[in-house]
């Protein structure tokens, strides 16, 4: 009788390890699941563009237009204020001159500032 005890011991050991391994083999495939859905979730969620944009703005609009948003002091003031509500008003006043710059002449003589930039580095690269 001892034996045939002993031998259901082992038996029953045996399928509990058994069972501790399927049981985390679920855990792990119904985690791998989930991962796959809120991943497939989130790219619905993103709606990339099917093909790329050409944009209309040049380089040195580009170049430009950031010259006029650190002139105006809004770089300094603008991750504070919309991730912190820190220095708001200062963003705003900063935000103001940089619309100001932008909208007027400020602008196109930033432009040519760049251009001209531009020209004499390739002149001198050559």
């Amino acid at each position: 009788m001892s034996s045939v005890s002993t031998q259901t011991v082992s038996n029953l050991s045996q399928a509990r390890r058994a069972s501790g391994r399927v049981l985390a083999a679920s855990a792990l495939l119904v985690g791998v699941l989930a991962a796959g859905q809120a991943r497939a979730s989130f790219e619905d969620d993103l709606q990339l563009p099917q093909q790329a944009v050409a944009s209309q703005t040049t380089r040195a609009e580009v170049i430009a237009d950031l010259n006029l948003w650190r002139r105006a002091g809004a770089d300094r003031y603008a991750q504070e204020a919309t991730e912190y509500q820190t220095n708001v008003q200062a963003y705003e006043q900063a935000l103001a001159e940089y619309r100001r710059l932008r909208n007027g002449p400020a602008f196109a003589a930033e432009v040519a500032k760049v251009l001209g930039l531009e020209a004499s580095t390739h002149a001198r690269a050559r």
